[in-house]
């Protein structure tokens, strides 16, 4: 294949060279590992041996192709593992092997390896032991089980959750570019036991699973998403026809069968697939050649583009421009070439440490890699050392003072655990247990000083948290020995897997974290949880706050009411309601006035880049990290009476449509906040609040009384025309949720459990990195089963939100002004969504408009993820012809964004005096086009991830909850429990549901019954098991309780 020049010619030296022609392989591998043909023959009888996933497969199984260059296992500067290394032993020679081996008289060995290749190759399948292959995120010994290709690494995005998540922003969480496959797309595919990737084309799409042909010339069945690396469109569609009738049915391919490689049952023809390999491994071998001429870089790459400090974040066309600026050449559209990128993310991939890819995000669509800074790894390798000499010295028996400052951490541990453990048990629940203890000294949330750490101490603990909360190793690298070494000499862990979740439990136990800390606060990378974390910028809001850029062009609204409906412990209020009459029947026009950020923060400040970093507020069930500072919101920004407000305007009919719009700065005055319980009283004529929930269990003691951040009004205190103006404005939601559901928008409402966790009032502080803490007693823990929703009934805001959403992306669209939409592109490989929604979703609706959680789940699968785009199209999931997130500016970093660009063209038009309908230009705007584009793969990758690390944060609290109950007999739970099976797998031998009492998910092995389990039925259970760390819940079936009410109906 012809070569391909990567860089720009240069006059004069610098930091990269002119190379014009293929490198020859500097790094060639000095010695690997030989096996004779009569031991490969004793592995494949044995166990079914092990084949090079690069080499294609032989004869049975494909066309030949030759082997390519082993490049990328040989980097020769990886000071990690170099210093983990042992000191090289003596290697025999070649002549000392063959004169122990006695082969049979006259035979050529290179011939006998090529006749056992022959003999053997096409029936080769590595034998795997289900329960002996690591899970996702578990870590693979390469050692005591060598690695098998067969695996495909899953990142495991739901959990093995059966409910499905559907609301609002679940919808609208994801990516940049397209976020599904299309036929003909090449991806890497990645192993849970070994760092070699393999490349791969997407054959097609089988429901929950894609269908992959392999560059090995084998196939695959797993989930597309977990794809890291792809090229859309390498090759055309009709290309992978011929493959097409040697699959195997989707219906045939068992659930133990998916997510890994297998070989064709039966033999492909020579000629079937060679185009399509000879395409897979010219690109393997292109990227080959662009990592040689890279090689300079690549090689020390982390120390090209880490910050000393800090974090950072960058996707692979940053880090690439990063690496090489301007002398690595683009195409014509400013884009570098696949191959180039590809060689630049395999490497990155090899990262021990130092490059991290966040465990439940993607690459495939622009998203980021996370940059460690210097710091931790130069931690990291001083941890390395110390562990390593600590080591030696117990090995040669040496004097204690000999063993280094490891030998002072590891007795100071003993020590704390020692006298911890008076306290609190440790459980095999991946936690410990409540404190038995009371002492009113301080607050148990604050807690106890006991022994002060060291700067060495610390050291340790630092790395400790590297490895057990913020996953900064990779899941092959060795350094996971060095940590299961520290705790091997703590002694303290006998009988269990001295893994991350037992390192997250000694740091639990010498009083370096809280007893009831979760891991989310550290995926999150939440500044000052741990001893790592810091914020990248400065969050003082107050610092960069300014005088009102559009206060000569405000509103002033008057006596207007304007209804802020939001719960009593809502934090920031950043959105209002009202509505005015038109003179014409039947015809209102709807405000929705929103808190404004933007008019008072510049866009290139201090706390816009620290908004950034964040995305948005997270809401933890212990822990609210505003994305700005509360008190300043508080004080400045949330919406109250002479405050200033961004007004969304839509003109609507009283059957819902759009008749006219309109966007205005402002100023309101008459702001009445209630809740939505009050809402609800108003608008169904009750006398008392609805129940909202069907059950709540609590560990601890009574919660304390929610204090509410403004003055609510209740019911009876609202006048006659206030009631009324609600009733009209619930009548208008209600038509615009109709026409939203006419266009294909669906809403099922909450079907998650909801918890809430209670310190009785005390806040939260950073832990101190100088002390170990003792905690006396442990929070409340709430866990709410909410009441089955009513269409009927619901609140009518979210309806509003999503007007004001169309709206402004409608105002935007038509002046020509950037921004940033929420799309669901339409995947040609599925069927259409429309025709399931006249087909299936709509008979299925019942009087309210509720539909079945199965038909939904459906209907969102062939919707696919909605994402953000600067380019505007529907939504249809909610029903939108375009929409964008504008209604949270004090909580969402988008919405902002929006606001920022909103303002800079309304004061155009005042500069101008008119309308910018039909505008071109983008000179007067903070953000062009191409800034919001380059933003995209960072929101993408944040929200995403966002909303599954606020998932299992609510797994792991309920966890805590059950092992509380359920173990230490805080609570009572009913017993048995209920279970709802949802989903069978394919194999017959587990299912998934949920808990009934709970709504909690779980997943459960099938009971040996004559009489077969069906979805729908109920089942009586017990808890088996609990694992704390990731949320998840073993039940043991007992016996059959009956049929879930819809199914009954159904």
């Amino acid at each position: 294949m012809a070569d391909v020049t990567l860089f720009k010619k240069v006059a004069s030296p610098g930091n990269f060279s002119y190379i014009d022609r293929p490198l020859a392989n500097p790094r060639k591998q000095a010695i690997r590992p030989f096996v004779c043909w009569q031991c490969l023959a004793h592995i494949h009888q044995a166990s079914g041996g092990s084949r090079n996933a690069r080499r294609p497969v032989r004869s049975g199984s494909g066309p030949s192709l030759p082997r390519t260059r082993r490049i990328w296992g040989d980097i020769s500067h990886r000071p990690l593992e170099d210093a983990i290394a042992r000191p090289a032993a003596v290697v025999p020679t070649a002549a000392d092997i063959f004169s122990k081996l006695r082969l049979p008289e006259g035979s050529d060995t290179r011939d006998r390896l090529k006749q056992w290749e022959i003999d053997h190759l096409p029936s080769f399948a590595p034998v795997i032991h289900e329960n002996d292959s690591p899970t996702t995120e578990v870590i693979s010994n390469t050692v005591a089980r060598p690695p098998s290709n067969n695996e495909v690494e899953v990142a495991d995005e739901d959990g093995g959750d059966a409910i499905p998540r559907f609301d609002e922003d679940d919808l609208v969480d994801i990516g940049t570019g397209r976020m599904f496959l299309l036929p003909g797309d090449l991806v890497e595919l990645s192993f849970t036991s070994t760092r070699q990737p393999e490349l791969a084309i997407f054959i097609r799409d089988v429901g929950q699973h894609g269908q992959f042909y392999t560059m090995t010339g084998r196939w695959a069945s797993l989930r597309s998403s977990v794809t890291k690396f792809f090229v859309p469109g390498f090759v055309q569609p009709n290309a992978i026809d011929e493959i097409l009738p040697y699959l195997p049915d989707p219906s045939a391919v068992s659930a133990d069968m998916v997510d890994r490689l297998h070989p064709f049952s039966d033999a492909l023809p020579r000629n079937i697939g060679k185009g399509l390999l000879r395409k897979m491994q010219d690109f393997w071998e292109e990227a080959d050649r662009a990592y040689l001429k890279m090689a300079p870089q690549l090689e020390n790459v982390h120390k090209r583009i880490a910050d000393e400090l800090r974090p950072r974040h960058a996707s692979l066309e940053a880090i690439a421009d990063m690496l090489y600026g301007p002398a690595l050449l683009k195409d014509d559209h400013g884009n570098f070439a696949k191959p180039i990128l590809y060689a630049i993310h395999r490497r990155l991939m090899l990262s021990d440490v130092g490059i991290r890819v966040p465990p439940k995000g993607t690459l495939r669509a622009g998203g980021e890699y996370e940059i460690l800074p210097h710091i931790e790894v130069k931690e990291v390798n001083r941890v390395v050392d110390h562990v390593r000499m600590y080591i030696a010295g117990k090995a040669e028996s040496a004097p204690s003072i000999t063993l280094g400052p490891l030998r002072g951490f590891v007795v100071k541990c003993r020590r704390l655990i020692d006298s911890g453990r008076e306290n609190r048990q440790l459980t095999p629940f991946g936690t410990i247990g409540p404190s038995s203890k009371l002492e009113a000294t301080s607050h148990y949330r604050t807690g106890s000083k006991q022994a002060p750490f060291t700067e060495m101490d610390n050291l340790f603990i630092r790395f400790i948290e590297s490895w057990s909360a913020l996953k900064s190793f990779s899941n092959t690298s060795q350094l996971h020995s060095i940590a299961s070494a520290i705790l091997r000499a703590v002694g303290r862990y006998e009988g269990m897997a001295l893994d991350q979740d037992t390192g997250w439990t000694l740091l639990q136990e010498i009083g370096a974290i809280p007893p009831w800390g979760t891991r989310a606060p550290y995926e999150l990378r939440i500044p000052h949880f741990g001893r790592r974390l810091r914020p990248n910028f400065d969050s003082n809001a107050q610092k960069d706050f300014t005088e009102d850029r559009l206060a000569y062009m405000r509103k002033d609204w008057g006596d207007l009411p304007v209804f802020c409906i939001d719960d009593v412990g809502a934090h920031e209020i950043d959105d209002g309601i009202s509505i005015e009459a038109t003179g014409v029947d039947g015809e209102y026009w709807v405000h929705v006035h929103v808190a404004d950020p933007a008019s008072h923060i510049h866009p290139e400040s201090g706390v816009r880049y620290y908004a950034e970093d964040q995305m948005q507020t997270f809401y933890l069930p212990d822990h609210v990290q505003f994305m700005i500072e509360p008190e300043f919101v508080a004080s400045k920004l949330s919406l109250a009476p002479g405050r200033p407000c961004l007004t969304i305007s839509a003109k609507i009919s009283s059957s819902g449509d759009i008749l006219d719009q309109k966007i205005s700065p402002g100023t309101i005055h008459n702001v009445v906040y209630i809740t939505p319980a009050v809402l609800d009283e108003v608008t169904s004529g009750t006398s008392g609040q609805r129940t909202n929930y069907e059950a709540t269990y609590s560990v601890g003691s009574s919660p304390s009384a929610t204090i509410p951040s403004r003055p609510l009004t209740q019911k009876d205190e609202l006048s006659t025309a206030h009631k009324e103006t609600l009733k009209i404005l619930h009548r208008l939601g209600f038509a615009r949720s109709k026409i939203l559901q006419a266009r294909g928008g669906t809403f099922i409402g909450n079907q998650n459990q909801e918890i809430s966790v209670d310190f009785n009032g005390a806040p939260w502080t950073p832990s101190p990195a100088t002390f170990s803490l003792c905690h006396y007693g442990d929070p409340t823990i709430k866990v709410t089963k909410p009441a089955p929703v009513d269409l009927q009934r619901s609140s009518p805001v979210p309806y509003l939100m999503l007007l004001a959403g169309e709206v402004a992306a409608r105002w935007c669209y038509m002046r020509g002004i950037p921004s940033i939409y929420r799309i669901t592109p339409r995947n040609p490989a599925k069927e259409s969504p429309t025709d399931f929604f006249s087909n299936v979703v709509l008979p299925s609706r019942d009087e309210g408009g509720n539909i079945p959680i199965e038909v939904a789940s459906e209907y969102f699968n062939l919707i696919g993820p909605a994402q953000p785009s600067t380019i505007p199209g529907p939504h249809v999931a909610i029903g939108a012809e375009m929409i964008s997130r504008c209604t949270s500016p004090l909580r969402r970093f988008t919405d902002l964004l929006v606001h920022w660009q909103i303002e800079a063209a309304l004061r155009e038009e005042h500069r101008l005096g008119h309308s910018l309908i039909g505008n071109t230009k983008d000179n007067f705007l903070p953000f062009t086009k191409e800034k919001l584009d380059a933003l995209l793969p960072r929101i993408d990758t944040r929200e995403r991830n966002l909303k599954m690390i606020e998932n299992d944060a609510r797994k792991a609290w309920f966890a805590q909850f059950l092992v509380r109950a359920w173990h230490f007999k805080e609570a009572e739970i009913p017993s048995p429990l209920t279970v709802a099976v949802r989903k069978i797998s394919e194999s017959k031998t587990f299912a998934f549901g949920f808990i009934d009492e709970f709504l909690a998910p779980v997943r459960f092995d099938m009971p040996n019954w004559p009489d077969a389990i069906q979805p729908g039925d109920l089942l009586e259970a017990e808890i088996e098991n609990i694992n704390t760390a990731s949320g998840q819940v073993a039940v043991k079936i007992l016996r059959r309780k009956g049929v879930l009410e819809s199914d009954k109906e159904a």
